[in-house]
């Protein structure tokens, strides 16, 4: 699984930043859920405007448990 996170600084330039890459052992919706979770709040990021995934059935089931 690779996270990548984009920002747009004061200066309104746009990053981006691979924040992780790393291999995943399940891929339930649930399982992702945690696992995304702990990789960003190891970078100290708690607020998400937003997600993209493919198109997997397990990504209802995350995207959904994200935004709880």
């Amino acid at each position: 699984m690779c996270l990548t996170a984009h920002f747009i600084d004061r200066n309104w330039k746009l990053h981006k930043r691979v924040i992780n890459f790393c291999p995943i052992s399940s891929h339930k919706g649930v399982d992702m859920v945690v696992s995304i979770t702990n990789y960003l709040l190891e970078w100290g990021l708690n607020t998400i405007f937003s997600i993209t995934v493919d198109n997997t059935s397990f990504n209802d089931i995350t995207i959904i448990e994200m935004s709880k």
